[in-house]
């Protein structure tokens, strides 16, 4: 019963975990010198709903052409 249990906080925890944080992978040149083409960040998507960017935050957007799947 005790490794049920277990197996369902991981599976929840992880579903929670894969809904909140994204790993994206840095393109371009656009955010050196923190992050160069090649990095990988972490993003939680839910990071400004309690409060703004901060001065020094990494803020990541994603590009409407690509996310519409429009050229």
């Amino acid at each position: 019963m005790r490794l049920l249990a277990g197996f369902l906080l991981i599976a929840v925890l992880a579903g929670y975990l894969s809904r909140r944080f994204q790993r994206i992978a840095v393109e371009g040149d656009s955010m050196r010198p923190a992050l160069r083409p090649g990095d990988w960040a972490i993003a939680d998507r839910r990071a400004y709903r309690t409060h703004p960017p901060r001065p020094g935050d990494v803020v990541m957007a994603r590009d409407p052409a690509i996310s519409t799947g429009c050229s």
